[in-house]
């Protein structure tokens, strides 16, 4: 292929053009019969597949962008006062004053999944020349008394939480997009965090430079390919999204499938949730900031015995 090839072949790759291409009914049931083939998805059988794309909306809805709080929003203000001393108690080697420093941020997000008490909390702080990132699960009313979880980019610990609270359906539509983002941004990869991204803003505030136009224009809302309340199958509740995620320095869309075990389901069918199709977005690394935890923040704040 020759280098005006080559460049005739990128130029019609228009990454706006991706989305529709990926939500048609006959790739995403390839898709989802292919990833099945790898019988890693529990629950769900290739017989279950046209029901599954029986369901899907003629036009895709799209979700409520996820939000983070931060400590200095009015209604945030009176956990995280309560939260922070609640870590320092849990966790080894946590110093409020470091945690609240100048240019530190401490934000949280829902895990409404769990309990309306339960957050995402992520921590961002100079420390010398650097900026730590870590992250915890807490709930002051825990059902376990086990108000802190450190996470470090596996999702077993996600995983121990939902079992914890006996999680199963959830007939919020939000509630269950909300899940999908965190537990994406939950993991961890060689290249850093999985961050589900929705907007031209969100991708700015990364960019270390200026991004393409056909990049920005295909950072959309996440969509829901099915109904609110899900495909039901005997033992489980199907729900698919799809929308941009970054990966490290790189940029894709992908599409998401997520099952949440019926009342009564067999005990090996849990909560899981896995990528059956992803397209990169760009050729090439972005010039952006990866987002990574700091494995040596993580290995600090080992929580203290007991907890």
């Amino acid at each position: 292929m020759t280098a005006d090839q080559a460049a005739a072949k990128e130029e019609e790759r228009d990454p706006r053009g991706l989305s529709p291409l990926m939500m048609q009914p006959q790739r995403l049931r390839g898709q989802l019969i292919a990833r099945l083939q790898q019988q890693d998805i529990t629950g769900i059988t290739p017989p279950d597949v046209p029901t599954i794309v029986s369901a899907l909306l003629p036009q895709p809805v799209p979700l409520p962008a996820s939000a983070w709080e931060s400590a200095s929003d009015p209604a945030a203000q009176g956990w995280f006062s309560a939260a922070l001393p609640a870590l320092q108690k849990a966790c080894l080697g946590l110093d409020l004053a470091q945690i609240t420093s100048d240019g530190a941020v401490q934000e949280r997000f829902p895990l409404r999944l769990f309990s309306p008490t339960a957050w995402l909390l992520r921590l961002r702080y100079p420390l010398g020349p650097a900026i730590r990132t870590a992250e915890f699960i807490v709930d002051l009313e825990a059902p376990d008394g086990v108000q802190v979880v450190p996470l470090c980019g596996r999702s077993q610990e996600f995983h121990d939480r939902l079992a914890a609270y006996k999680v199963g359906s959830c007939g919020d539509a939000d509630c269950v997009a909300d899940f999908t983002r965190i537990f994406c941004t939950v993991l961890q990869g060689e290249e850093g965090m999985f961050m589900p991204c929705e907007s031209r803003d969100e991708l700015l505030s990364r960019f270390l430079g200026t991004p393409d136009g056909k990049l920005l224009d295909a950072i959309t809302p996440w969509v829901r390919l099915t109904p609110p309340s899900g495909v039901s199958l005997p033992a489980i509740e199907v729900h698919i999204f799809h929308g941009p995620m970054l990966y490290g320095q790189n940029a894709y869309l992908a599409s998401l499938i997520l099952t949440l075990p019926r009342h009564g389901a067999p005990e090996n069918v849990n909560v899981g949730i896995w990528m059956f199709d992803d397209e990169g977005l760009w050729p090439d690394k972005l010039p952006i900031v990866p987002a990574r935890r700091d494995a040596l923040t993580f290995a600090f704040y080992p929580l203290r015995s007991g907890q």
